[in-house]
């Protein structure tokens, strides 16, 4: 093993939109490093693409000869007022895929287009491939991969955690870590609409736009619609709704439900959930209410993640979809009950009686629906 050194001789030029861990693995093979070398007393599990450490950026930029803010420019830290609205230890950002780090549980991770690692004279990885709401390649219009094709695995920059995982072959990143796969040997279909919005790094306004908000708010609104499909109690209510929502949070995979939110979902989810969330948004706020009533979705369903949300968007959640339950009499009930009768042929169910009444919440209506 190579003792670390004060200065790298040979660096490499930084790419377009590279990841840190990238330029520093890529500048560590230029000096017949296995792994990129890492602080004395450091260990490997911190997220090199995070940037929130001062002391350890610094240490990198005098490794390689360059300035501090050029580092940290590769780093999520460098996105901060832009994507996120702050970076710390210990923390998960909103949409950040997290470095696996040979996770078994869960393979898929961070992404690459195998065409840009095919077309680069010096395969690299982008840092805008670990952010989860980018899930299209805009420059060849597929989907991007979040795992290697024959064994699985997450690819970089999990590798970079525990070295004697890693193949000993492993000296180029258009191979797969573990496994020495070229992923770059895939077939990828071109999508039929794969820019419903521009999510690129360069194009963070576009997202604003659906919401007249700041990029950051503007993700925090999509990353709550999304969570819709996901999480138990909406999901069912949206499955149970009939509308053409339904089948989306059918076709959402087992892998994703098991997780605990959109950023563990694998590409394949996320592209299909944050499709739907942008046409559910297209007109805020009335293209989302109109989803609302469509999908049974009410203000019950938000309760617990309010606090996440920017506050014009709760207060949407509270003006709409918060429906008032005192106003509905036993008159109002029975009336409601007779004519659903009537129309279906049978007793209605609790979930066609509160629809008919556009009744909030399970509580008062069961004692309601018990007395018929």
């Amino acid at each position: 093993m190579h003792p670390n050194p004060s200065r790298f001789l040979a660096r490499p030029s930084q790419l377009p939109d590279e990841s840190l861990s990238s330029w520093r693995q890529r500048t560590a093979w230029a000096n017949g490093y296995r792994l990129f070398p890492i602080p004395n007393g450091h260990l490997r599990r911190s997220d090199p693409d995070m940037g929130f450490n001062e002391a350890e950026l610094q240490w990198v930029a005098a490794l390689h000869d360059t300035t501090v803010d050029a580092c940290h420019a590769m780093t999520l830290s460098g996105q901060i007022g832009r994507f996120v609205s702050h970076v710390a230890s210990r923390s998960q950002p909103r949409w950040w895929l997290r470095s696996r780090y040979g996770m078994t549980d869960r393979h898929h991770g961070s992404m690459y287009c195998p065409h840009c690692l095919e077309e680069d004279s010096s395969p690299y990885f982008r840092l805008s491939w670990r952010l989860g709401f980018t899930t299209v390649c805009t420059k060849h219009e597929v989907l991007l991969t979040d795992q290697c094709p024959q064994c699985g695995r997450a690819p970089w920059p999990s590798a970079c955690a525990i070295g004697s995982h890693i193949s000993p072959r492993f000296g180029s990143f258009d191979q797969c870590p573990y496994c020495d796969y070229n992923l770059t040997n895939q077939t990828m279909s071109r999508l039929a609409s794969p820019t419903v919005v521009d999510f690129a790094a360069t194009r963070p306004e576009t997202l604003a736009g659906l919401f007249q908000a700041d990029i950051v708010e503007s993700l925090l609104a999509l990353r709550s619609i999304c969570h819709l499909f996901i999480r138990n109690r909406p999901r069912r209510a949206i499955i149970d709704s009939g509308s053409r929502w339904s089948a989306i949070a059918r076709a959402v995979s087992p892998a994703c439900l098991v997780q605990n939110s959109i950023e563990h979902a694998p590409v394949n989810d996320r592209h299909l959930l944050i499709t739907a969330s942008v046409e559910i948004c297209k007109s805020w706020p009335n293209s989302f209410c109109d989803f609302a009533v469509a999908a049974g979705v009410t203000r019950a369903h938000f309760n617990g993640s309010t606090s996440i949300h920017p506050i014009w968007m709760n207060n949407v959640i509270d003006e709409r979809l918060a429906l008032q339950n005192r106003f509905i009499t036993a008159a109002d009930k029975l009336l409601a009950f007779n004519q659903l009768t009537a129309a279906l042929g049978r007793r209605p169910s609790k979930f066609e009686l509160r629809r008919a009444l556009k009744w909030q919440g399970d509580k008062g209506l069961d004692a309601l629906f018990d007395d018929i």
